[in-house]
């Protein structure tokens, strides 16, 4: 998926809100212009003649609508405000095919990654489960512990072998972050900088699940449909 960034001089760029390259409508203000009249306005934003205006320091803020979904941006010179914007940091965005309840648990390991890298590893490991419940083909009611998704999961899927360290990581190193490693209780980070290290392994790890079993499947997909390839090909 092409990103564009969100500037207000952009006549078009992606909208954070539905994640589509669309055209978008700026509106300018000049806070504390001349012109406008903020007399008994409370501090905070007001709307006036159809302008988004900011009723504090001597500075420009624009907001724009969204052609497609029509939510609004807002900026405050060049940096967008509202809606807020996710800094993935050093470790990867989310697969493009990753499904949205994943998605939000990943997001939601972003957001507290600095301050709890513990946090992020207990989500990703808890991520990995739910996409394994999804993606499972004809999973046994009584066998629901996350090992038990991982094997069965590498069984319905050979090129899963491969990955199996990654799926274990994410499951045991989730685990040792809520318990300490082993029966022990060892605290197996470091420092809080080694924790962040190893949180940002495991959102790479996770990714790297998605793109094979969701991505690149449906990718092969659209280019075998684009060519009527299955129709095409000798049975």
């Amino acid at each position: 998926m092409n990103y564009t960034e969100p500037k207000p001089e952009n006549h078009g760029f992606t909208c954070l809100h539905c994640n589509v390259l669309a055209t978008h409508e700026p509106e300018k203000s000049s806070i504390g212009s001349k012109n406008t009249d903020l007399s008994g306005q409370p501090y905070g934003w007001v709307k006036k003649n159809q302008r988004l205006i900011l009723k504090t320091a001597d500075i420009e803020c624009y907001y724009t609508i969204c052609h497609n979904c029509k939510k609004t941006h807002i900026f405050i010179g060049n940096k967008v405000v509202y809606p807020e914007v996710l800094n993935y940091g050093n470790h990867e965005t989310p697969c493009e095919e990753m499904p949205e309840e994943v998605k939000k648990l990943y997001d939601e390991a972003t957001k507290v990654l600095t301050d709890s890298p513990r946090s992020s590893c207990m989500l990703l490991r808890y991520s990995l489960e739910v996409l394994l419940r999804g993606l499972i083909e004809n999973s046994n009611p009584k066998k629901t512990r996350l090992v038990d998704y991982i094997e069965q999961f590498i069984s319905e899927n050979t090129w899963a072998d491969k990955y199996k360290k990654h799926l274990h990581a994410l499951r045991l190193i989730g685990n040792d972050a809520v318990h300490g490693t082993d029966s022990k209780n060892i605290d197996f980070f470091e420092s809080i900088e080694d924790a962040q290290k190893d949180a940002r392994f495991l959102f790479g790890f996770l990714n790297k699940v998605v793109e094979k079993a969701i991505l690149e499947p449906k990718r092969e997909r659209d280019f075998f449909e684009k060519h009527n390839l299955d129709e095409r090909v000798p049975s």
